[in-house]
């Protein structure tokens, strides 16, 4: 940490004019970043409110010195510096706090859709008649979010310790899958086939022995064949559930390739449902970013590429061009370079703005560990440098950020007035 940003004073001794640092992760503020220069008394009120003992500020990047404890005299500030209207400080504030609660918002359905899915699995496992029911109404529940009038973005979020790993890879494919069909324009009863389907697309893994499923090397020849009856047994699954035949149709088509290179059939382009079409390119994403094995983890980046470069005749035309557009030039979960050199990595799309997207970046201290949250779209003079892929972001870097965890996907709204809560 440099000198400068060593300084401490009492949450009594801030004013206006302070460059400070909320040394908090950032769902625990209301602020839209961990550093910044305080404008206004709300912030001032705020930060108090937080409860901290102290408060670490820059005084170089500072406008004037903090209040003198016990005094009453008002600190001096520069008058050249430019205070912001009552309107700015009203827009300022209230971007800040609609990220903030965007980024909550989008963490907490996320952990609600997951622990029912974790219920469903079990009441799939043990043959219970109520798993239609509870799939539907997850399901239902998630497109009614989806549809909700405004830009749809794709968030990055911490996950559910307690999912495994192919419910954590359903609820991805769920999410993804949904917000292409939305971009497609697809109708209410469509999309709820296609969450069904891409939710328990890969169900009949439930029924593959453990050792095949979890094996860190290549498959041999009869492994291989174990883990494709997969599409079998959830075909099954899906008919005993009694879902809707086309639900059935997807899940028995989601690793049919375009070109005709897929399995179980080998179906060509023209005999393969338009919905599993999306599914099995959302399903090839997800598994080159979260595979089995971390060694060979890509960046949301490099597997877009990946499928674009090498892939693309597996692949819907469309559908692969739209994704790769809902998913913006650096997918959530992309590292990134900024132009300050700084490394961060992308949490969520902005749809207006691909180039500017929201980013977790590392505070230049290693023993805070905490980071900011930089909105791209307000901090005209940072950009995006460079995207990397992970052999070139330094150890310690990927260790702070613990980029050899999975990605998990989420969404939210860009209206966020007309966003309620979803009662999964």
């Amino acid at each position: 940490m440099k000198d400068s940003e060593n300084h401490f004073i009492s949450p009594e001794q801030l004013c206006i004019g302070l460059y400070v640092y909320i040394d908090l992760p950032w769902w625990s503020h209301p602020f839209a970043l961990n550093r910044f220069k305080i404008k206004h008394q709300t912030q001032i009120s705020e930060i108090q409110n937080l409860g901290l003992d102290r408060i670490r500020y820059n005084p170089e990047n500072s406008d004037t010195s903090p209040i003198t404890p016990d005094s009453n005299q008002p600190p001096h500030i520069n008058p050249s510096i430019e205070l912001e209207t009552a309107q700015q400080i009203a827009t300022r504030s209230l971007h800040e706090h609609q990220t903030g609660f965007a980024l909550l918002d989008c963490e907490k359905q996320y952990l609600q859709a997951s622990h029912k899915l974790r219920n469903i699995i079990g009441l799939i496992r043990s043959n219970s008649p109520e798993v239609t029911l509870e799939a539907e109404s997850l399901v239902n529940n998630i497109v009614d979010q989806v549809l909700l009038e405004g830009d749809t973005n794709l968030q990055m979020v911490n996950g559910d310790h307690l999912a495994d790993d192919l419910s954590c890879h359903m609820l991805n494919v769920l999410v993804l899958s949904l917000v292409v069909a939305k971009a497609l324009k697809l109708s209410k009863k469509e999309m709820q086939h296609l969450g069904l389907a891409a939710l328990f697309h890969d169900i009949g893994k439930i029924d593959v022995p453990n050792a095949v499923i979890m094996k860190e090397g290549p498959l041999n020849r009869t492994e291989e064949y174990i883990l494709k009856q997969h599409v079998e047994y959830g075909t099954k699954i899906s008919r005993s559930c009694g879902f809707d035949d086309r639900v059935t149709k997807l899940i028995s088509q989601h690793h049919e390739n375009y070109d005709g290179s897929g399995y179980p059939t080998g179906l060509s382009y023209a005999k393969i449902d338009p919905l599993a079409r999306i599914i099995s390119m959302v399903n090839a994403y997800d598994n080159l970013c979260n595979p089995s094995s971390n060694q060979k983890k890509m960046t949301p980046y490099g597997a877009l590429s990946q499928m674009f470069t090498h892939d693309r005749k597996k692949f819907d035309p469309v559908v692969l061009n739209l994704f790769i557009k809902k998913l913006g030039i650096y997918p959530p979960g992309s590292i990134v370079m900024l132009t300050d050199n700084s490394y961060g990595i992308v949490i969520s799309v902005n749809s207006k703005q691909l180039l500017r997207p929201l980013v977790k970046v590392q505070n230049d201290s290693l023993k805070f560990v905490s980071y900011d949250i930089l909105d791209l779209s307000e901090n005209k003079n940072t950009e995006i440098k460079d995207c990397l892929l992970i052999d070139q972001l330094p150890s310690e870097i990927a260790e702070n950020f613990q980029y050899g965890n999975k990605h998990n996907y989420y969404f939210r709204t860009s209206s966020l007035s007309k966003r309620v809560p979803a009662q999964l």
